[in-house]
């Protein structure tokens, strides 16, 4: 998995400089340690150590987001992914998504409930351990759902015209995307013969959301968490 950069950050101790001094009310994690946390729980969770990890951040590096890939014992197509985001700046909660990677193109797909801890205070520690085991303990389930539409969508086809009124919608309608990611996403849609487990021909669901979830990496991965809400939205409106 590789993310955007935006600014240089080789690892994720390089943010700890930003991180701002604790009051009273305010007491923040560095992101250091939020990742350490993540990456020891999932450890435990899944017996072994992730595939990958990377890491990208806004433009000042105090917004943050994270993401792990646990090779998956029997999909060889899909991996596990655990993203989480967290800031320095008061602008985001620390927040935790799992979904599944695509191996040959490294595209994320987040799907089920974003779990929320509370905002940096002095008690916050204890509920970022909740949060995390009780994101863990539905991803498998999460996974299996994923799997069900993924090979759901490949079975609907769909042509230019439908394309494009689903990226309206998601655009202008829904506001999970961006007008430039829904531009480059019809491009990717019109040229790409890539979905995700080969080479293919036909023009199906599963290559457009493919084609939503590319743009959506490349152009701000800070908002990958946004792919949940295209999943449900193309599955409840379109399956």
């Amino acid at each position: 998995m590789t993310l955007p950069k935006v600014q240089t950050f080789n690892h994720v101790s390089d943010l700890d400089d930003l991180m701002p001094v604790a009051t009273k009310s305010y007491s923040p994690i560095a992101f250091s340690e939020l990742t350490e946390t993540v990456e020891e729980k999932c450890n435990s969770f899944f017996d072994r150590k992730p595939s990958s990890f990377d890491f990208t951040t806004d433009r000042t590096g105090n917004k943050q987001f994270g993401v792990f890939t646990y090779t998956h014992p029997v999909n060889s197509q899909l991996d596990y992914m655990i993203g989480y985001r967290s800031s320095y700046d008061k602008s985001l909660s620390n927040q935790f998504c799992a979904g599944g990677s695509v191996i040959v193109c490294s595209n994320m797909m987040f799907i089920g409930d974003i779990f929320t801890s509370r905002k940096h205070t002095t008690f916050m520690r204890n509920d970022l351990i909740g949060k995390i085991d009780e994101l863990l303990s539905g991803v498998k389930t999460s996974f299996l759902c994923l799997e069900d539409d993924i090979e759901t969508m490949k079975q609907i086809e769909i042509n230019d015209k439908k394309a494009s009124k689903i990226l309206g919608e998601l655009t202008f309608h829904k506001r999970f995307i961006g007008s430039s990611t829904a531009n480059s996403a019809f491009k990717v849609w019109k040229k790409s013969k890539h979905d995700g487990s080969g080479t293919y021909d036909e023009r199906s669901l599963w290559r457009l959301y493919n084609a939503i979830t590319e743009q959506t990496r490349h152009a701000n991965p800070m908002n990958s968490f946004k792919i949940k809400d295209v999943h449900t939205h193309l599955i409840e409106n379109y399956v």
